[in-house]
């Protein structure tokens, strides 16, 4: 169809009939002529007559030519007659539409006006048009067009409630099947995502029937709404005006991030409120820098602030991308009331009483999962439980009892291996092997164990490679009530477990924890929050200098250090040990959680005197040398980065039989430092 063909559609109760400039009937099925149209010559012509001035006029009217009504009805019928609405609206380039402006009307009325007030008259109603169509764009993105609306926000917001589903679907199996729920969308905008929920649940089909309701404090939508979504009802307010317990369930997609960051945690509370069992929320997480209209970004340090989920998971989103940056999102949950056989990661149904139930739960409630090749003993009401996929919980006796942890592949010639390692996507690994084959009688340390699986995984590569080096762990927090026994349950005896903190003295330390956070113990940084639940309480403390001395086994040491800023009280306490034997490890280096003791590149500093220094990214995500010509800025360039921490690898300088095995680990490297 030609662009230049001008669209003349007269609502009739069904979709109306269509003219191209000549008059003549476009072909399209179910549609007659118009009546009153001039046939025989342009419509232009019949209008404005034949100027340029009067030519340009009619392209500009062609932006309100199509009405809002007849757009409606044809999505009524959509399936019918999506192909002919997008042949016509590629034809007139029409973005919306506005209800008044036919050239019927602009005819009747240009034949009273004069000649000379026909421009005016046309920009006026242009103007008219524009308005009434394109509605104020929520976050000045550029213009609010029918195109942006159906392809790109109601695209987002479907793929971000797809998000959402899984953790929804989790909690519905948990409910009697023939169920049926309210649903309250908080900030629901185009209402796609809601609609994308809704006709999920609209019968039976799942075993689950949800009614969704969409509410938004903003009304740009709620005109549009309606002519895509047709399984939901759109209501304009504000959540504080909803009474508590009014739905079941609450979802809140993409919308806390808007809020005002004072006002965000009543907001929250209110959602949680307002539904009677489950609510769910989602954002951006660790957003850097922040689009246009998100106040902040929802951290670790923000997600502090806030009531302890019941659940959390963060994770990469098809909705969510961000040039030139790690883009994932997070979607956590609250559950009002325990439902199900598994009660143990329940919040209460305020905030005095969520607090009082995880005082009350942790420490008490433990499952047995598989992790890879392990099976451990995890408390429920750990962040890292709740993460899990269903199919890791619940273990068995049975499980338990045919367990056998899967040994690596023997070796065999150590010195082979390290010919052909792969030294980029294992570098702590190639370390470790580097000193079964150059450093005799080592020992190995790692200290900040959790659960355990660290250790294991060095001990299960000690057994290929044949090496029978001393190996100590130590934990200090909640987890070490079952680290031994993951031990002994994975058949790892040689592990020697101590329920201790590693640092600059011999005595006892408070350490500081989050309920539900067994990876976050620490004795630095204390954070007293009533609202998410902090604890501290005394744990012994060794100096590795004398334990290693009272254990006979100082001496040469590969370590593994992750205690949450307490890495240089760490250093401090094994001060001989470094100065006088090969030590070598990982360490992991959180600037924000260190800088209290010391500035974090001067601790860096300290350890290029006397180790070459690497950075492994996190997870062996990368391998760099750090020196002293790219020590600067450190800190901050680590600060900036989604996860906020990064793992060093450090290597003594002083030991020669290491010089061969540290320039194959440089030769490993992406860019080698300039």
């Amino acid at each position: 169809m030609s662009p230049e063909r001008l669209v003349h559609l007269v609502p009739m109760g069904c979709p109306a009939a269509f003219h191209d400039l000549c008059g003549n009937s476009i072909r399209c099925k179910r549609f007659r002529p118009a009546p009153n149209v001039p046939q025989g010559q342009p419509i232009w012509q019949t209008i404005l007559g034949e100027s340029a001035q009067g030519k340009r006029m009619l392209r500009i009217v062609k932006q309100g030519a199509l009405k809002v009504s007849a757009i409606r009805r044809l999505y009524d019928q959509r399936n019918e007659y999506a192909r002919e609405l997008e042949e016509i609206r590629r034809a007139l380039g029409v973005q919306c539409t506005h209800d008044s402006l036919t050239l019927t009307a602009i005819q009747e009325r240009l034949a009273k006006i004069s000649p000379a007030s026909r421009v005016p008259f046309l920009k006026g109603e242009l103007e008219t048009a524009r308005k009434e169509a394109y509605p104020p764009h929520p976050y000045n993105h550029g213009p609010f067009d029918y195109d942006w609306f159906q392809y790109a926000s109601t695209t987002q917001s479907t793929i971000f409630y797809a998000d959402m589903l899984p953790a929804l679907a989790e909690w519905l199996f948990r409910q009697p099947r023939g169920s049926q729920f309210r649903m309250l969308d908080v900030g629901g905008s185009s209402g796609a995502g809601a609609e994308f929920l809704a006709k999920i649940f609209w019968t039976m089909f799942t075993g689950y029937k949800i009614t969704v309701d969409v509410l938004d404090i903003e009304s740009t939508y709620k005109r549009l709404s309606p002519m895509f979504n047709d399984h939901i009802t759109y209501k304009v307010g504000d959540i504080f005006a909803v009474a508590d317990g009014a739905y079941d369930i609450c979802i809140c997609s993409h919308t806390i991030e808007h809020i005002p960051k004072d006002l965000v945690g009543p907001f929250i509370r209110k959602v949680i409120g307002v539904s009677s069992q489950f609510s769910i929320f989602n954002a951006p997480y660790m957003e850097s820098p922040t689009l246009p209209g998100h106040l902040y970004t929802v951290d670790k340090e923000f997600l502090s602030t806030l009531p302890v989920p019941t659940t959390k998971k963060i994770y990469r989103s098809l909705g969510w991308y961000r040039q030139n940056q790690l883009s994932e999102c997070i979607v956590f949950t609250y559950e009002r009331v325990p439902s199900g056989p598994h009660t143990e990661c329940k919040t209460a149904s305020s905030y005095d009483e969520s607090l009082i139930w995880r005082v009350v739960m942790q420490d008490r409630s433990v499952d047995l999962v598989k992790l890879g090749p392990y099976m451990n003993i995890i408390h429920c009401d750990d962040e890292m439980y709740k993460e899990l996929p269903a199919q890791h919980k619940n273990q068995t006796i049975y499980d338990l009892a045919r367990h056998v942890c899967e040994p690596l592949a023997e070796v065999g010639d150590v010195r082979r291996y390290l010919e052909g390692c792969d030294i980029k996507s294992h570098p702590f690994r190639y370390l470790a092997a580097v000193f079964v084959a150059a450093v005799p009688n080592f020992c190995y340390c790692d200290i900040g164990a959790n659960y355990g699986t660290t250790a294991m995984e060095m001990a299960r590569f000690f057994r290929s490679l044949g090496a029978q080096p001393r190996q100590f762990a130590f934990e200090p927090g909640i987890a070490s009530n079952v680290t031994q026994k993951n031990f002994a349950n994975n058949g790892f005896h040689e592990i020697e477990f101590h329920a201790a903190a590693v640092g600059p003295v011999d005595g006892f330390v408070v350490i500081h924890r989050e309920l539900g956070w067994s990876a976050d113990n620490r004795i630095v940084n204390p954070l007293r929050q009533r609202e998410r639940g902090s604890m501290s309480f005394p744990v012994r403390c060794h100096r590795l200098d004398s334990f290693l001395k009272s254990e006979s086994a100082f001496g040469p040491a590969l370590v593994k250090i992750d205690t949450q800023g307490a890495e240089p009280g760490v250093l401090a306490g094994m001060g001989e040990l470094l100065s006088s034997q090969p030590v070598a490890g990982m360490i992991e280096f959180t600037p924000d959680a260190i800088k209290g003791v010391i500035d974090p590149e001067k601790f860096v500093g300290r350890l290029l005197d006397t180790h070459y220094v690497f950075n492994l990214g996190v997870l062996d995500s990368e391998l760099e040398e750090i020196t002293r010509d790219n020590l600067q800025g450190l800190g901050q360039r680590v600060f900036n980065t989604p996860e906020r921490w990064v793992d060093l690898m450090f290597v003594p300088k002083s030991e020669p039989g290491l010089q061969k095995w540290v320039e194959k680990l440089r030769g490993a490297q992406e860019v080698p430092p300039g």
